[in-house]
């Protein structure tokens, strides 16, 4: 049923990462869903929260079962769907096979691709990215938080969100998802006018995998 589910929902997701995301140009390198078969995690496991984590995903399972436990956590304290957030750290980081890297090649465990803003003193990698100016894309340069792990990255967004004001109408919608995905495009936190379709497209995939196992 697994392999199924998600033979089923490849084509539209390779699609829709194909695309890219607004943040990170170099995320189209779209997984194949279609091979997968590791069983997604269930639950929080303490060997997840501490592990190291891999410097490249060899399967989109993988990857949910990497930082699913993370999701959880802040998904409980933000009133978010888990799956939400991992769709949304799936779009922006190519299942996590297109992680920001730091300048010495190791990853920058940036899963959803925050920007180091002059208030950011934290450690950076600095990219080439896709924008969207009037609808056009194009491709920039541009400096990325780093963090030490994926722990860190998804506190950070919490972190993110709550300290800017734009995106507060967002935060008042954390019960449905689709609502929250929209108000984080309207808030400007991507360029990409189709980022909250892709999202809410991976998010279903997400959903209807995690349904089969």
């Amino acid at each position: 049923p697994l392999a199924a589910a998600l033979a089923g929902s490849a084509a539209p997701l390779a699609s829709a990462l194909l695309e890219g995301s607004a943040q990170f140009a170099e995320a189209t390198e779209v997984f194949k869903l279609a091979g997968a078969s590791a069983p997604l995690v269930s639950g929080v496991s303490a060997d997840l929260l501490a592990g190291p984590a891999p410097a490249r995903f060899a399967s989109a399972e993988a990857f949910v079962e990497a930082v699913m436990p993370h999701a959880q956590q802040v998904g409980a304290e933000l009133g978010v769907d888990p799956s939400l957030l991992v769709a949304q750290a799936a779009l922006e980081t190519g299942w996590g096979r297109s992680i920001i890297r730091n300048s010495d090649g190791s990853s920058s465990h940036n899963l959803f691709n925050i920007k180091a803003h002059r208030s950011w003193d934290g450690p950076v990698a600095s990219v080439r990215t896709r924008e969207y100016l009037g609808g056009t894309a194009s491709m920039v340069r541009a400096e990325f938080r780093s963090y030490d792990s994926f722990q860190e990255s998804f506190r950070d967004y919490v972190d993110f969100l709550r300290t800017n004001p734009r995106y507060r109408t967002a935060l008042t919608r954390t019960q449905d998802p689709e609502a929250f995905a929209r108000s984080l495009q309207a808030a400007g936190y991507a360029t990409d006018p189709s980022y909250a379709d892709k999202v809410m497209q991976i998010y279903g995939t997400v959903r209807r995998t995690s349904a089969a196992v």
